[in-house]
């Protein structure tokens, strides 16, 4: 829809519940909603808390890049806050998440978390596995959280892991990589594209690697690896968000040696 400020004010459109999710869209679309929606209550799904993800973006940024980093984080935490309060319901992803934003909303704050769909192991013995895997998508571009864990991992984990394991392979997912990691691929990381059933890939392997360093939320793959049965190493940010459950099930290493001895 190009025109939603038209399609609102068309002759039989009636709107009982505004759902907006993410401050981008609830920053553009705000005005219209105020003007064509008026009285009838916003339910604003964060998502995610941006602001958070910025401020540990800058956390493990270069010098250079700190400041401008901490100077988004600090726009986005004042957008955040005014759609907190500007919406009749808010929903967050995490209750860590929630206990960020309630005080800033005289809003209920909903955790909808994500969807459990109980163990599903994977069949293989354990004999029949190697290597691990990190599964990605790359739809956001260079300098994404992907883009700077497989960096890491690939800078100052993998040397370490080779050097007891020389054989080990890294398998990646994601359709079109973008050149800032890309220049990993070789005989220990492989990037095989879209996967259309990830059960096969948690099929091969014998660990599955979460080496976020920011970001906010919960880290999906995370849950799914851990539904498939397959042990999961994580940084302490990829494990930011788990239940007491989830977070009991999977590895959390606190820097790269932690990270390479754990894979």
């Amino acid at each position: 829809m190009t025109d939603l400020d038209g399609y609102l004010g068309s002759d039989g459109v009636d709107v009982d519940v505004v759902v907006v999710s993410r401050p981008a869209n609830a920053e553009r679309y705000r005005p219209v909603i105020d003007r064509r929606l008026a009285g009838r209550p916003v339910v604003y799904d964060a998502e995610a808390l941006f602001f958070r993800r910025l401020e540990r973006q800058a956390e493990v940024a270069d010098p250079e890049a700190r400041a401008g980093l901490l100077e988004q984080a600090a726009a986005m935490r004042a957008l955040e806050r005014d759609l907190a309060s500007w919406a009749d319901h808010m929903v967050t992803i995490s209750e860590d998440e929630a206990g960020t934003i309630r005080p800033f909303t005289r809003a209920p704050v909903h955790v909808v978390g994500p969807r459990r769909r109980g163990a599903h192991p994977t069949a293989s013995a354990y004999e029949a596995r190697s290597g691990a895997c990190l599964v990605a998508g790359w739809a956001a571009g260079p300098g994404s959280p992907n883009a700077d864990g497989l960096r890491w991992f690939a800078r100052d984990v993998l040397p370490r892991i080779r050097s007891q394991l020389p054989a080990f392979r890294l398998l990646v997912t994601g359709d079109d990589p973008p050149p800032d990691v890309t220049w990993a691929a070789g005989p220990a990381v492989e990037f095989v594209g879209g996967l259309p059933d990830l059960g096969e890939l948690y099929d091969r392997v014998r660990v599955a690697i979460s080496p976020t360093r920011f970001g906010a939320g919960v880290k999906l793959k995370t849950v799914e690896a851990v539904q498939h049965g397959v042990p999961v190493v994580c940084t302490v940010e990829a494990a930011a968000g788990l239940g007491a459950d989830l977070a009991a099930a999977v590895w959390v290493a606190g820097d790269a040696p932690a990270f390479a001895d754990a894979v």
